[in-house]
């Protein structure tokens, strides 16, 4: 976590972290710019930016599902 922090901060680079321990525990860090992708502060937005962010998380899912079925 604390790596990723420093990579948004040093890299200006838009960053997303999830991490599962072995206890089953989820851990999990979004940078600034990320935090929309994850359904927080999304009431500041306008419809073109909402827009934005349902498409590429419909690309990004279709993405996943592709890989998935190729296994």
């Amino acid at each position: 976590m604390k790596k990723a922090k420093e990579i948004t901060v040093l890299c200006d680079a838009q960053v997303s972290l999830v991490i599962f321990a072995s206890s089953g525990k989820m851990h999990e860090y979004c940078s600034p710019s990320t935090s929309h992708m994850k359904g927080e502060d999304i009431a500041s937005l306008n419809h073109k930016e909402l827009m934005h962010i349902e498409e590429a998380l419909e690309n990004g899912l279709a993405s996943i599902r592709d890989k998935q079925a190729s296994c």
